[in-house]
């Protein structure tokens, strides 16, 4: 085969030996100003060189501002963004592999918009692509692999561009069980993100013969088929000729312009490596057509795959494995400055331990390290969001009309009551704003019109937008949907609530000796999947305060049985049970922290795992210790609370009256009664003082003493 390609590569080249290349036009420099012929230059004018650096970190910082001004709470991630693609802008000649920026952060926090606006201030928006990563979907190869995805792009190999990697929480090759997905899309991802190169093809040789020896096949079938064409015309105008009409002059044919189409010459523009731009590559003939590929056969650059190691390449997505209170999307009650404080506690670590759930540890690898690291939002960013919206809409209206909207403080509480979702970022509260106000809008505006007023002034007042103009006023309905849900109060299901989360948060502050960072316990709530909790810490498990938890969330269902007896305890108590066994079986068969009469540390796993084989299938011996366990910490969880009931008195009698406790507030209700508990910070680990243990072993090699509470499961 490779002779027979031999052969017919020398007739070729025969045939279009005298070929010389025509002129054709240089693609314009874009808005960018980054030209691949900047690229191309061996040498640059020091003092130019200069001057390009300093005009592009200016224009750098220019864009870095202009997105503080529109992003709130997003400085600090701006400028990580701003450092990490600096060199790659300023001078990208240096980059020899793509420079990878990892974006995470919970739904609605500006991720994507934050890319978009970045490459529209830089001017690389001819040079910007999205793709949004999928295990499905398309099942050509068009669609499945990302090679062809960005040849079929604006963006040019060798050149710079941005790639946006969108949603990656889609795409995964490991399954939820930590096996390998084998069929997946996008499986040339790796190559890119490893040193921007992807594999040449194997058969470029053979397409590209086959494109020369079919347009040779099919001029010579047109030519074959004109000459026919010319005969039979002959004959007719002979025939003719003996009398009646003269035969009609035939009609010229319109010369072609384009000879191929826009996908065929975007493929030869592909395989072939040119830097022609396509539009005029339509319009080759074909014997340029055919010496081109003549002359590329024995190029070997075009065997090599395609280079995107200039690419700038932000990858982005909502780990809910880092993220664990993303998944709170009806939570409207709590509070987003506690959202804010966990999610400020994710960091690098964080989110390589949540990407190992989803892919393989040397894909893993080719993230890098560069990764951005989102926080929720705080109550105070949410409300510059909802000051800088009605401030724009008032500007915005006085611009078109003339008419000055004054708002009073009480409109931006009723929307940040009745469109904050802290674990759903921007996207509710810019719907509620849409709905709320800026629906009304209209309906004050033609009153101030039709009165002549250029001052409307707006608050919110039982359940109405009322507009003052002039001496008039126009109240419109707006409830709030929120509102309206938390009206709904159950005297009966108040009480529960209190007394159930009292229990929790009293055994909170005996054992662990700190405030819970938020006690909720409202009837009126707004979340769909539960009308009270309280906050937890981040803890560092050791064997004494894994017992602690389990005991602490058993509390809830001791103190419905103090108060109510036993006949009376409600089903709010299945998910503590549940969460209760499930931390007993973790310390007894994860840990190993169970000790018997004789001390047993191996893993019992149940056969039908992957990797059975290894571990050790015994589970009943673990089944009676884990009911024992349970049972014993909700009996010290009962015994806590009788010991200490007038403080859960006390914690019933203000969450029923006002539905939460704050940390500052808990600590007075336990000081009435001679405890102390103090506060802890919320983006702090609580752990043991293993510090002070250590320090002691060192300075006095004083050891731990033999511990045997265990025995009592």
């Amino acid at each position: 085969m490779a002779e027979e390609d031999a052969v017919v590569s020398e007739e070729v080249v025969d045939e279009y030996s005298g070929f010389e290349d025509e002129e054709v036009f240089q693609p314009a420099l874009e808005e960018s100003g980054i030209a691949s012929s900047e690229l191309k230059k061996d040498n640059f004018d020091r003092q130019s060189l200069l001057e390009r650096i300093q005009q592009r970190r200016d224009k750098l910082s220019e864009v870095s501002q202009s997105l503080k001004a529109h992003f709130v709470g997003l400085d600090d991630i701006i400028d990580k963004i701003i450092e990490n693609i600096e060199v790659w802008y300023v001078l990208p000649e240096v980059i020899t592999r793509p420079v990878i920026v990892n974006l995470w952060g919970m739904t609605g926090v500006g991720k994507t918009d934050l890319v978009r606006r970045l490459v529209r201030g830089l001017g690389f928006g001819k040079r910007f692509v999205e793709v949004q990563l999928t295990n499905r979907g398309e099942t050509n190869i068009y669609g499945r692999n990302l090679q062809w995805v960005l040849a079929s792009s604006n963006l040019e190999p060798s050149e710079p561009g941005v790639l946006l990697l969108d949603e990656i929480q889609r795409f995964r090759t490991v399954n939820e069980h930590g096996s390998e997905i084998h069929d997946y899309k996008f499986q040339d991802l790796w190559m890119l993100l490893s040193d921007g190169m992807f594999s040449g093809e194997s058969d470029s040789r053979r397409k590209m013969l086959q494109m020369v020896l079919d347009a040779l096949y099919y001029r010579q079938y047109r030519d074959e088929e004109e000459d026919e064409e010319d005969e039979d015309d002959a004959t007719e105008q002979t025939e003719s000729s003996g009398g009646g009409e003269p035969p009609r002059a035939k009609k010229p044919k319109k010369k072609q312009i384009y000879m191929r189409s826009y996908w065929t010459a975007q493929e030869l523009k592909r395989m072939l490596k040119l830097e022609d731009p396509v539009e005029q590559i339509m319009r080759w003939s074909e014997s340029k057509r055919n010496a081109v590929i003549v002359q590329k056969l024995e190029d070997p650059k075009i065997y090599e795959g395609d280079d995107y190691s200039r690419l700038m390449i932000f990858i982005s997505g909502n780990l809910d494995e880092a993220y664990t209170m993303a998944d709170a999307c009806g939570d409207s009650d709590g509070d987003a400055d506690i959202f804010h404080a966990f999610s400020k506690r994710i960091n690098m670590i964080t989110i390589k331990a949540a990407l190992t759930r989803r892919f393989k540890p040397e894909q893993i690898a080719r993230f890098g390290n560069c990764h951005v690291i989102y926080p929720s939002l705080s109550r105070s960013s949410y409300e510059e969001i909802i000051r800088r919206r009605v401030k724009d809409l008032i500007a915005s209206i006085q611009e078109k009309t003339g008419i000055t909207i004054h708002i009073d403080p009480s409109v931006n509480e009723f929307i940040y009551r009745n469109g904050v979702f802290p674990a759903q970022g921007v996207r509710p509260l810019f719907s509620t704003i849409s709905s709320v106000l800026e629906s009304s809008v209209p309906q004050f505006l033609l009153e101030a019109v039709e009165s002549d007023e250029p001052n409307v002034y707006i608050r919110y007042d039982d359940e109405h937008l009322v507009g003052k103009v002039g001496g008039s006023e126009v109240r419109i309905y707006r409830p709030g949907d929120l509102d309206v849900i938390k009206k709904k109060h159950d005297k009966n299901i108040q009480s529960i609530i209190s007394v159930h989360e009292a229990g929790h948060a009293l055994a909170y502050g005996l054992v662990l000796g700190i405030s819970p960072t938020q006690v909720l316990a409202d009837a009126k709530v707004g979340n769909s999947d539960q009308m009270g909790f309280i906050g937890n810490h981040r803890i560092q498990y050791s064997r004494k305060l894994m017992r602690s938890q389990i005991l602490i969330g058993l509390a809830g269902i001791a103190a419905e049985e103090i108060v109510y007896g036993k006949a009376m305890l409600t089903d709010g108590c299945e998910m503590d049970i549940s969460n209760a066994t499930a931390l007993a079986g973790r310390y007894v068969r994860k840990c190993g922290m169970w000790e018997g009469v004789i001390t047993r540390v191996a893993q019992p796993h149940l056969i039908n795992i992957p990797g059975a084989d290894v571990f050790n299938h015994n589970t009943e011996i673990t089944n009676n210790q884990i009911d024992k366990m349970v049972d014993t910490e909700k009996r010290k969880a009962y015994k806590l609370i009788r010991d200490n009931i007038e403080v859960l008195r006390d914690l019933v009698k203000h969450l029923m009256t006002h539905g939460m406790i704050e940390p500052e507030t808990f600590k007075v209700i336990f000081a009435r009664h001679g405890i102390e508990v103090s506060t802890y910070d919320v983006e702090d680990t609580f752990a043991e003082n293993y510090y002070e243990a250590c320090t002691r072993f060192i300075d006095s090699g004083e050891t731990a003493k033999a511990e045997t509470d265990d025995r009592d499961y």
